[in-house]
Formats: structure tokens, C-alpha cells, sequence
């Protein structure tokens, strides 16, 4: 298991930014990092957001298969304890419920390219058909040969409470990314954009497009799910190199 180094101070606070909302208000937003106490509230805040409202998820019926839901949910436990994922909390919150905070998550994770070997072995029908779409978009470039990398920040959702989107979290977000990378000292990031809405944060952001695959060719080559994700026509495997920011 990858450990954290001692010299990235933990936990840390990678990025503040203000927004105004509809009624004129100006927000305080902090990117921290996940600590403890805010593992289950993360956690329940994915479940409850991101697993019925990501359109590729939703396309394929994650929401009817118990068995996915489980095996996200338990990835989801197994990468925090890495320390690199990150959450946007709202500084102004008088609410005492921890989840109420939350604005906006990224799951992250460290990859190597010796986890490369694990096979997409899961019980859940739709969990394992995502799990071979990313390795489907993965196996069409040598992307450590690409950056000279053996090691990188890998993604395992994105996703910004319906209150505040349209706002620029995800954007804001990715960036943090950049700040938490350099801090660790890892030099990229691969991460899968598989919906419109995070792949235009994606460009904000500075990522760039490595393997781009139409949905209606993903849907010939997995022909038992229906791939008819909602505003989207393409899926996106990107990078971005923390050395660019």
C-alpha cells in the first residue's frame, strides 16, 4: 500500500475560492483533504449524489444493481485511509450536519502500473462492465511510456452537490488536484471523464485528451448494457502532468 509522505503535511488545505450564488451571496469554499471524521459523511455524499446522477452510471442502471452499490461504496472505504482524496467544504455552513458541508468530493487513489495486472473480478454486473470500459480506453496507449511515469493519481468520482453546480467546483476541484500532487510527489494524474458536464471542467482545468471513444462504439463492444449516456456522445481518457501547473 502506498503511504503518504511524512513531508506532505496532513491534513492540508489546497485551495480557497469564493463564489455567489443565485441570491447574491457570496460563499466561501476550502479543498482540504478527506480526514477520519469525514469518511462516512464522503462516503453516504457519493452514494447519495454521485452513483443516481452520473449519467454513464445511470445509463447502465447502477442504481438496480445492490451488488455494484456495495463494491463502489467499499472501494470507496478501502482508497481514503491513502489520504489523497479530496473534499469542498462550505466555510460559511452554521449546520452542525457534517454532510451539509460538503459541496463537492474527489476520490482519488495512487495507481502503479503493477496494479495493472488485477482484472475487473467483481460480483456486480454493472460495476465490473465500468471497470472493463476504463481498461477498454487504458489498453489503447502506453501512457507510462507517454509521461515516463510508473505511478500516477488515479480517479474514482467527481462530483458536485446539485446546490451548488454550475458554480465551478469541479473545475476548482481538479485544480486542487495539481496542488495535492506536486505535495506528494506524484508528477500526473489518468482520470476518465465519462460525462459533458465534467468533461468541459476537465478542459478548464488543463487536461488533455489521450483515447476518445464514442459511446455508440463502446455499445458493439459491450452489447448486453445500453450505453445511451444522457449529453454525452463520447467517453475521455485524460492526463494532466502537475509539472504543466
Amino acid at each position: 500500500m502506498w503511504v503518504r509522505p511524512v513531508s506532505a503535511l496532513y491534513p492540508t488545505t489546497w485551495a480557497k475560492f469564493t463564489r455567489t450564488n443565485k441570491d447574491g451571496k457570496l460563499i466561501h469554499f476550502e479543498i482540504q483533504d478527506i480526514t477520519e471524521d469525514l469518511y462516512s459523511a464522503c462516503t453516504k455524499f457519493m452514494t447519495k449524489h454521485f452513483i443516481p446522477d452520473e449519467p454513464m452510471y445511470t445509463a447502465l442502471g447502477f442504481m438496480n444493481d445492490s451488488a455494484s452499490i456495495k463494491e463502489q461504496q467499499g472501494w470507496w472505504t478501502a482508497i481514503l485511509p491513502e489520504k489523497l482524496s479530496l473534499v469542498c467544504l462550505i466555510k460559511d455552513s452554521k449546520n452542525p450536519n457534517t454532510e451539509s458541508q460538503i459541496a463537492g468530493i474527489n476520490f482519488l487513489y495512487y495507481h502503479h502500473k503493477s496494479h495493472d495486472e488485477m482484472n475487473c473480478q467483481f460480483k456486480g454486473e454493472v460495476f465490473k462492465t465500468i471497470c472493463n470500459i476504463v481498461q477498454q480506453l487504458e489498453n489503447q496507449i502506453n501512457r507510462y511510456e507517454l509521461l515516463n511515469v510508473d505511478e500516477y493519481i488515479d480517479d474514482f468520482g467527481l462530483c458536485v452537490h446539485p446546490d451548488y453546480r454550475g458554480m465551478g467546483i469541479a473545475t476548482e476541484l481538479l485544480k486542487a488536484k495539481d496542488n495535492l500532487g506536486k505535495g506528494v510527489g506524484l508528477k500526473a494524474t489518468f482520470t476518465v471523464f465519462s460525462a459533458i458536464a465534467s468533461q468541459k471542467a476537465a478542459d478548464k482545468a488543463g487536461y488533455k485528451t489521450l483515447v476518445e471513444m464514442k459511446y455508440s462504439d463502446l455499445q458493439k463492444i459491450f452489447p448486453q448494457h445500453e450505453l445511451n449516456v444522457k449529453d454525452t456522445p463520447s467517453i475521455k481518457y485524460t492526463y494532466k502532468l502537475f509539472s504543466d501547473t
